[in-house]
C-alpha cells in the first residue's frame, strides 16, 4: 500500500513540476514553488527527488520514453518501408506538438552546466538514430542509393521533421491548420520519391 502511494506521489510531482517548468521557465521554478504546489513539505519532495536537477533529469527520461515506445509501434507494424516511415513521421510531428511546450522549455532551459540533462538528450537522439537508420538504410537501397551514408540520410529526415513542426508552429500562429497525415506524406516524399 505504502509503495503505491508513493508512486502516485511521485508521479504527481512529475506532472505538477513539468507544469511550473512550461509556465515560469526552468531556472524560475524553485523545490519551494514545487512543493507549494503539491501542497507537501519541502522534505518530502527531497524524498523522491535529490534536487530540481534530478526532478528535471526525471522528467526529460519520461518524455524520451514515451516517444521512444511510440517509435517502437511504429517499427513492428508489418507495413511497407515507406507506410513505416510515414507512420514515423506522423508519430514524430504528432508528438512534437503534444509536447512542445515542455520541448521549448527543455530547450530553453539548458544550459552548459546541465550536463546531465544534454547528456540524456544526446542519448535519446542516437537512440531514435539507432531505431530509424536501418529503415532508412533499407529505403535507400531500395532507391538504388545503397551507397548514401544512412546515418546522414536519418539525420536529414530527422533535421526535416524537426523544420516542419517550425514552419507549423508559425503558420498555426497565423491561423493555419495541423494535418499530420499530409506533413507525414511530404516529409515522406522527400526521403522516398519513388515507391520502394
Amino acid at each position: 500500500m505504502t509503495s503505491s502511494i508513493s508512486l502516485k506521489t511521485k508521479g504527481k510531482i512529475i506532472e505538477e513540476a513539468e507544469k511550473l517548468f512550461i509556465q515560469n521557465g526552468y531556472q524560475s521554478v524553485s523545490m519551494n514553488m514545487i512543493a507549494d504546489k503539491i501542497k507537501i513539505t519541502k522534505p518530502a519532495l527531497y524524498y523522491y527527488f535529490k534536487n530540481k536537477e534530478d526532478l528535471y533529469s526525471q522528467i526529460l527520461k519520461n518524455l524520451f520514453e514515451e516517444f521512444h515506445q511510440e517509435i517502437d509501434k511504429a517499427l513492428v507494424l508489418d507495413k511497407d518501408l515507406p507506410d513505416k516511415l510515414h507512420n514515423i513521421a506522423r508519430i514524430y510531428v504528432s508528438f512534437s506538438f503534444k509536447k512542445k511546450n515542455f520541448i521549448r522549455i527543455v530547450m530553453q532551459g539548458l544550459s552548459h552546466r546541465d550536463k546531465k540533462a544534454i547528456k540524456k538528450m544526446m542519448e535519446a537522439r542516437e537512440k531514435i538514430i539507432s531505431r530509424i537508420e536501418p529503415l532508412v538504410k533499407k529505403i535507400l537501397f531500395y532507391n538504388g542509393d545503397a551507397k548514401s551514408d544512412s546515418r546522414l540520410a536519418t539525420c536529414m529526415f530527422l533535421g526535416a521533421m524537426n523544420a516542419v513542426v517550425a514552419e507549423k508552429v508559425m503558420d498555426l500562429h497565423k491561423g493555419g491548420k495541423l494535418d499530420v497525415e499530409q506533413l507525414a506524406d511530404q516529409i515522406v516524399l522527400m526521403l522516398c520519391p519513388k515507391k520502394v
